[in-house]
């Protein structure tokens, strides 16, 4: 994982979803400080704070270590028809 990777894409979705270190704070439980780091591009993350992190900022947490990109998505939908979908985090 390259920290300022993550660091970016963590700040270009907080601002695609208009969300603050505060709002991410309290849907994770991590304090503002630590966010701050992972923000900046000075803390490695731990995995279980990766994982909350791209919870609340609706981002698979591979995409997120990997800093970012397109990702593809296929799933079924109610007709059991196969979906495709591709997001860009």
């Amino acid at each position: 994982m390259k920290i300022e990777e993550f660091a970016i894409c963590m700040k270009r979705n907080m601002d695609k979803k208009k969300l603050s270190l505060q709002d991410i704070s309290e849907l994770t439980g991590i304090s503002i400080s630590r966010l701050n780091e992972y923000e900046s591009g000075v803390f490695k993350g731990k995995s279980n704070e990766i994982i909350l992190i791209a919870k609340a900022l609706d981002v698979p947490p591979a995409i997120l270590i990997q800093g970012g990109g397109m990702a593809h998505f296929s799933s079924m939908d109610e007709k059991g028809q196969r979906t495709s979908k591709w997001d860009m985090y």
